[in-house]
């Protein structure tokens, strides 16, 4: 397997599985931004740098949003079975 690198901005990442003839490769995370996004261009988008990851506030959106199987029986829970 090659290396094949990403072609956003400044992207470290070498292993790429998305490839467009006139935007080259991108990695799974500039996808997944991407994705997330919504960038005036792809060709603005390319051009710019990766967000740094560790500068992303995490929230947890599975204890905010508890799956049926999962979910506490809070009294206040107003969760309807269909």
């Amino acid at each position: 397997m090659g290396v094949l690198p990403c072609w956003r901005g400044n992207c470290d990442n070498i292993m790429c599985d998305r490839y467009s003839s006139k935007y080259g490769y991108i990695c799974f995370d500039c996808y997944e931004e991407l994705c997330s996004t919504t960038p005036a261009s792809i060709k603005e988008f390319m051009d710019s740098d990766p967000i740094d990851k560790n500068e992303i506030p995490t929230v947890d959106y599975n204890k905010i949003f508890k799956h049926r199987r999962d979910r506490d029986h809070d009294a206040d829970d107003d969760w309807e079975t269909v």
